[in-house]
């Protein structure tokens, strides 16, 4: 699973890079997922890959879990707790707990398949 996934981080950067062209002699297959593929928006703006091979994306609409295969979304309506849908940042702290920021500046923390809201000390 981890090479897929890798192997998919690669794609999307040259994706980036080529504007989503490949040239005809090239090794590699750009494949694009999307909203059919219940990826939650087609943009992604947070990305971060977990210890055990899972690629986390962040959207405009939620977050979804990524297995080389296809998506998990989470959003709102289907994940209790999570304060809001825009994800801006993901990421997997050392002992393999999941962060997620959203755009409102709420934090949650998922450890152990529950998420958990984090308060910040703001006022």
């Amino acid at each position: 699973m981890k090479r897929r996934i890798h192997f998919f981080l690669i794609c999307l950067a040259a994706a980036l890079v080529l504007g989503q062209r490949a040239a005809a002699d090239s090794p590699f297959v750009i494949e694009n997922w999307n909203t059919a593929d219940r990826l939650p928006e087609n943009t992604v703006i947070a990305l971060t890959q977990s210890h055990d091979g899972w690629l986390w994306a962040g959207t405009v609409n939620g977050f979804a879990r990524f297995d080389g295969n296809s998506f998990t979304p989470f959003n709102v309506n289907n994940t209790p707790g999570l304060p809001d849908n825009v994800v801006s940042f993901l990421f997997e702290d050392g002992h393999h707990n999941l962060w997620v920021s959203t755009l409102n500046g709420s934090l949650s923390l998922v450890a152990n398949g529950v998420l958990k809201n984090v308060r910040t000390g703001g006022a």
